[in-house]
């Protein structure tokens, strides 16, 4: 095993000796599912003789002794700590935090920290990235404040569940390298922003990314538009709401764009979009099934993406039996797209939904395959009809474009 730098234990520890330890930079155990007991004895000589080691993740409750968090104190290259599913005991957490004062990224998932060991100011003020993914983390919100304190945090990722048990005023302007923002969240968590909105006011002028993991219902984006001008990176589930249409007017640097449904008739009561910038789009468009005339000035509106590499645009979605999307087909204006040279991806949502398919025919794939060069994927369902999908699957796959 002579130069190798990961290491992955996650059901067997037998036989430990025969790595080459001192090469080993990433330290992963699942106790969870290890089958010998208790094993912090393992974790606690194995971590001792790696003196390379930048990364651990430890999932389980079985590293309860001091003494393997007073070693992991002191342990000269570690940078990066992942805990899950665990608990933090009152006996172990002056060595848990004093682990934490050394770390650069520290991710916790449904973890437990029981209350002891924690004093001062900026205890984490070498900490670049933080993530609390699910509100069953528990912290003292000290603990929190502490922690947000941080004048070098760049990325969070966090559980909106644990923004109540953060004292507002200690938010006030302490992120201000903060360039990445990830909120973990429930569906029905977010129904009004005010928690939300003065994290986004807590951020200096430098965030690029923001995101959540579930649908996050935005009733209004001020807050956000505080930083519409350096946004890069947006993801926002499939409840965006009014801010999905902020966005495309509003972010000229926007490489990124994952939202939901945007209503196509509020687009057409709006210019020409500004994020001439994007790479990635993957967009829902509404469009009642009285208003199909709008559709050009949706292939229009397209046409302006010329850096356009990935596009993910369902026809159907089930949620919105009252309107359509849009249909990548000649007849409705596909020709408008010529121009997205760049496109190399495209995505039509579920392969397995044949009423969601837009009814691409054999002329619409052709056209597609003539003039978007550096097509290499087509995803999704094409056509209600089997016999037309393999025909239109066999048209994509002799030009060397992957289908799923």
């Amino acid at each position: 095993m002579a130069g190798r730098q990961d290491l992955s234990l996650v059901h067997e520890l037998n036989g430990l000796d025969k790595y080459d330890y001192p090469n080993v930079r990433r330290l992963e155990f699942d106790t969870i599912y290890s089958n010998l007991g208790p094993v912090h004895d393992p974790i606690m000589d194995l971590t001792m003789l790696t003196p390379s080691l930048v990364d651990l993740r430890l999932a389980g409750e079985d590293t309860q002794q001091p003494a393997f968090w007073e070693m992991l104190s002191e342990h000269p290259h570690l940078r990066t700590l992942t805990l899950s599913k665990m608990q933090i005991d009152t006996h172990v957490t002056p060595g848990f935090w004093k682990t934490c004062m050394k770390l650069e990224s520290l991710r916790l998932h449904y973890v437990d920290i029981e209350d002891a060991g924690c004093s001062g100011n900026r205890i984490f003020d070498r900490l670049h990235s933080l993530s609390i993914a699910n509100a069953n983390t528990m912290i003292e919100s000290y603990h929190l404040d502490m922690i947000l304190q941080s004048p070098r945090l760049e990325s969070v990722e966090w559980d909106i569940g644990t923004l109540a048990r953060v004292k507002q005023q200690s938010m006030d302007r302490h992120w201000p390298r903060l360039s990445k923002l990830f909120i973990f969240c429930d569906v029905d968590v977010v129904e009004d922003e005010e928690d939300l909105t003065y994290v986004l006011e807590a951020i200096g002028n430098g965030l690029i990314e923001f995101g959540s993991n579930h649908p996050m219902k935005i009733q209004s984006p001020k807050a956000l538009s505080l930083h519409f001008s350096t946004l890069v990176r947006v993801e926002l589930g499939s409840r965006s709401g009014s801010a999905t249409l902020d966005i495309l007017y509003s972010c000229p640097r926007l490489e990124v764009l994952r939202v939901g449904g945007v209503d196509v008739q509020k687009i057409a009561e709006r210019g020409p979009w500004i994020c001439q910038q994007l790479r990635v789009l993957k967009i829902w468009f509404k469009i009642p099934h009285s208003r199909r005339d709008l559709r050009p000035l949706l292939f229009e509106r397209l046409s302006t993406l010329t850096r356009l590499e990935s596009l993910e645009i369902s026809y159907i979605h089930p949620r919105f039996g009252s309107t359509i999307g849009l249909k990548l087909r000649l007849e409705d204006g596909l020709g408008l797209l010529a121009n997205l040279q760049q496109l190399r991806s495209l995505d039509f949502g579920s392969p397995y939904l044949k009423a969601c398919s837009p009814q691409i025919g054999v002329e619409d794939a052709t056209w597609m395959v003539e003039n978007w060069k550096k097509l290499t994927k087509v995803f999704g369902r094409l056509n209600s009809d089997e016999a037309v999908e393999v025909q239109l699957k066999e048209i994509l796959k002799s030009h060397g474009i992957a289908t799923k």
